[in-house]
């Protein structure tokens, strides 16, 4: 039995780490604290060219907010 919920999952891509920082910039906004708008992306968080830390965005108030966690490693060929 898991005390927490944890998973972990690997995604290989033959993209360029530069090409998939990219794409997830423009999936993800940056964290705010307060939203007045309803028109927005699906997540929010902070990426760098090491991993990122992304939460989804809610309309509404929950107090558990899953925050995905990854980083990003090349495959020596």
């Amino acid at each position: 039995m898991k005390i927490l919920p944890y998973e972990t999952l690997t995604i290989v891509t033959p993209d360029s780490l530069p090409i998939v920082v990219q794409r997830l910039r423009a999936n993800i906004e940056p964290p705010k604290a307060l939203r007045f708008s309803r028109k927005h992306l699906t997540y929010q968080g902070s990426i760098s060219e090491e991993g990122f830390q992304i939460i989804r965005i809610i309309n509404y108030r929950h107090s558990f907010f899953p925050v995905i966690r990854g980083r990003f490693e090349e495959q020596s060929q």
